[in-house]
């Protein structure tokens, strides 16, 4: 007996809802402002709704021109402790 169309069709489906389970949920955030306490709050924020969300992946994409070394080490702390990062 050979396989109908709508046999292939229902496999088809099968093999995509198969891929988008082995998809990773993951999400880039750039951050390109200077260490300060609105700026560091933000995006605190940011990967907390990231974590809330149930992403599997976070990117984070950091450019900034200095600021504030307590922020600094306060976020980097944060991050660290976060098992999202790439």
């Amino acid at each position: 007996m050979h396989p109908t169309r709508l046999d292939a069709m229902r496999l088809n489906s099968m093999f995509d809802d198969q891929k988008k389970e082995k998809m990773m949920k993951e999400l880039y955030v750039r951050f390109m402002a200077s260490v300060m306490p609105v700026t560091i709050d933000h995006l605190m924020k940011i990967v907390d709704e990231t974590l809330h969300e149930k992403y599997e992946r976070l990117h984070l994409l950091l450019s900034s021109p200095g600021g504030s070394v307590f922020h600094g080490l306060s976020v980097y702390n944060f991050l660290k402790g976060v098992n999202l990062l790439t």
